[in-house]
């Protein structure tokens, strides 16, 4: 009995360390390869161009918003190994450059996001 109970101990022990493993390869990969896509968008695409895909139309700020905020998700949550505070920082960038965008560039206006978002963390971080 005590073989089994040792045993399934020392499993216990070490399926973390192949999580944190897997978690820093698969985040890295995921970071590196949305950062080469933002990079392309960037450098190929300017911002007053249209996008033509299957007869669809669309400006390029959609891709470029898309890989900015998967690039700051990926990075965020490698760094932190917390998805909840990968997707708050993305999605506060994005919206704060969608603010610029529309031309609410008052101090008013961050203030407010940056009380939203606060206010998310708190509770994301009681939650735990």
């Amino acid at each position: 009995m005590e073989n089994k109970i040792t045993f399934f101990k020392t499993v216990k022990k070490t399926l973390p360390i192949k999580r944190n493993k897997f978690h820093w390869i698969f985040w890295s990969l995921l970071s590196i390869i949305f950062t080469g896509l933002f990079i392309i968008v960037v450098m190929y695409f300017s911002p007053k161009s249209n996008i033509t895909l299957m007869n669809v139309r669309f400006s390029s700020l959609i891709p470029f918003l898309f890989f900015l905020f998967c690039m700051l998700f990926s990075w965020i949550t490698l760094i932190t190994k917390s998805k909840a505070h990968g997707i708050l920082i993305a999605c506060f960038f994005v919206i704060y450059l969608l603010f610029r965008l529309n031309r609410l560039t008052d101090p008013f206006f961050l203030i407010l996001l940056l009380a939203l978002f606060v206010t998310l963390e708190l509770f994301i971080s009681n939650k735990r």
